[in-house]
């Protein structure tokens, strides 16, 4: 295996920087540990274990070498592309010898539509299933329209599979309130226990995203280089799907069990109390620390308890309204006036001057 190695020496620190680029989705390394067995099963089912657990670094240059250059092949299908000055190519066969995929069920992926090429795919049935609907179910209103699902109204487990078809097996970047229509299809079919050609989706995936800002699969590219001899050595990081990645998300973990907000709102106060979250909900990259690095670190760590909230009186509350009133009308009285300041300044430095000279030219005039 060939080598591409920098001439100048780079700093880790300095690399780190240079080389996270916010428009390539890199992909996560399922932490299975972290995750529902109820998920690990479905992905299992489908043969995802293998693929779902890889991890290598991600070089941003070599990955827009990739999309800049590609060429897709619809007959194959396959991609051929030039990075590094080489050129290479990989089909549907290739990803499933090298990363464990089946190639039997789905493999259809519509640009506006939804990802099936299966004609009793039914839409109506897909959004049943996902709003947790009756497929049996009359509506009342005979013009009520099914809507994709809101996804903090997923339940934990649904978004942890929505959270990985978004970084590993569809990857896109957005930050939209419903579960967008590619992974509306994909949750369908992994809970109706359906087959899923993830090698086409793959493939079709990649060709899609070539004219988009935002590329995907960073990490898998870099083991699909390697396997044709190409690897860049650089400082990078690797990124993964697991409890502190789901917990930035705003998942609480009990136990086994991951609860979303509106899950978590329902248990009662002590419980609550115990295992609410103690820090931002914000969605921010794992930090891949070792686990005795972050043991150690959260015992170091104080949790601050902030005092509680006392009610004031209605007299206290009005007395408070009054001593501000007065105090903003005693400011504002004695304060200047700064159009008033202006104001005097141009009338006492140009309007005044100006008066003068008027009346000495009347005067020299008249004389």
């Amino acid at each position: 295996m060939s080598e591409i190695v920098s001439d100048v020496h780079v700093d880790a620190q300095e690399g780190f920087k240079a080389y996270a680029d916010p428009h390539i989705i890199e992909g996560r390394t399922l932490k299975q540990n972290d995750i529902p067995v109820a998920v690990l099963e479905l992905i299992h089912e489908q043969g995802w274990t293998f693929f779902l657990q890889l991890h290598a670094p991600v070089y941003p240059e070599l990955v827009h070498q990739f999309y800049s250059s590609l060429r897709y092949h619809k007959q194959d299908p396959s991609i051929t592309a030039v990075v590094a000055g080489k050129t290479f190519g990989f089909n549907t066969q290739n990803l499933s010898e090298w990363f464990h995929l089946e190639r039997q069920g789905v493999s259809s992926y519509c640009k506006k539509g939804w990802i099936s090429d299966s004609q009793d795919f039914n839409a109506d049935f897909c959004l049943r299933v996902l709003n947790n609907i009756a497929l049996d179910h009359v509506f009342e209103d005979p013009d009520y329209f099914l809507r994709r699902p809101n996804i903090q109204d997923l339940t934990a487990n649904r978004f942890i599979l929505l959270k990985i078809l978004k970084e590993n097996v569809i990857p896109v970047l957005n930050k939209d309130k419903q579960v967008g229509i590619y992974e509306c299809t994909l949750l369908y079919l992994l809970l109706t226990h359906k087959k899923i050609n993830l090698s086409s989706i793959i493939i079709q995936h990649i060709y899609e995203s070539s004219g988009r800002q935002n590329k995907p699969y960073g990490m898998l590219l870099t083991h699909i280089f390697a396997k044709r001899e190409i690897l860049e050595v650089r400082p990078s990081r690797v990124r993964y799907l697991d409890a502190e990645c789901l917990g930035y998300c705003g998942l609480v973990k009990i136990g086994e069990e991951y609860y979303m907000k509106k899950e978590f709102q329902k248990l009662d106060a002590a419980t609550r109390a115990e295992y609410g979250p103690r820090r931002s909900m914000s969605s921010l990259p794992s930090t891949s620390r070792a686990p005795q690095d972050e043991a150690e670190e959260n015992a170091n760590t104080e949790v601050p308890i902030l005092a509680p909230r006392v009610k004031r009186s209605k007299s206290a509350s009005h007395a408070s309204s009054a001593s501000l009133m007065h105090r903003h009308s005693h400011m504002a009285s004695t304060s200047k006036n700064p159009f008033k300041k202006f104001n005097k300044f141009i009338l006492k430095t140009v309007v005044a001057p100006m008066k003068k000279l008027q009346e000495s030219l009347m005067t020299s005039r008249i004389g």
